[in-house]
């Protein structure tokens, strides 16, 4: 196939402009090929590796604090001591917000307040299932209790929203 049958036609077009329409069409054309390349490839290539590159931060550093905490659990346990005498004197609200990261539910916090009993937590477009194993997290790790719980169903299969009261286990 002849390529230059194609173009013949444009290049026909550019010799009968006079030499500044051709140089203005030229410079036109060379300033879109450049835009679309950048808009098309550069820049979705270069954000995704942005993103990329902070997921794999953020996987990292998660990684290195659940290897601590396994080497901090392997060493409670040979001493022992109960998992839950360790965090007897951390705040629930940081327990609380510790173990929503630990279980992906951090971001669907609303709203997080502490009393002199327990804190209480609103929770938006959450993942049941993630909001049960939030909750199992919290009571068999840091032995802290449900005392109140309001779930309403969202129109999103699975998702709800939630009030919760959550206090310190006194046994």
């Amino acid at each position: 196939m002849d390529i230059q049958r194609y173009f013949d036609p444009l290049r026909h077009w550019l010799n009968s402009l006079n030499t500044r329409e051709r140089n203005s069409i030229i410079a036109a054309a060379v300033f879109l090929v450049i835009s679309l390349f950048y808009l098309a490839i550069w820049e979705p290539v270069f954000n995704n590796l942005h993103i990329e590159q902070q997921k794999f931060e953020s996987e990292r550093q998660l990684y290195y604090w659940m290897k601590d905490a396994a080497a901090e659990l392997q060493t409670l346990q040979s001493t022992g001591t109960r998992l839950t005498n360790r965090f007897k004197n951390q705040s629930i609200s940081s327990l609380a917000e510790l173990s929503a990261q630990s279980t992906g539910i951090k971001q669907n916090i609303k709203k997080l307040d502490s009393d002199s009993k327990g804190v209480k937590v609103e929770l938006d477009q959450v993942s049941f299932d993630q909001l049960i194993l939030w909750l199992s997290d919290m009571s068999q790790k840091y032995s802290i209790q449900v005392t109140s719980l309001h779930i309403e169903k969202q129109k999103d299969p699975g998702t709800v929203n939630a009030r919760i009261s959550l206090e310190r286990d006194p046994a």
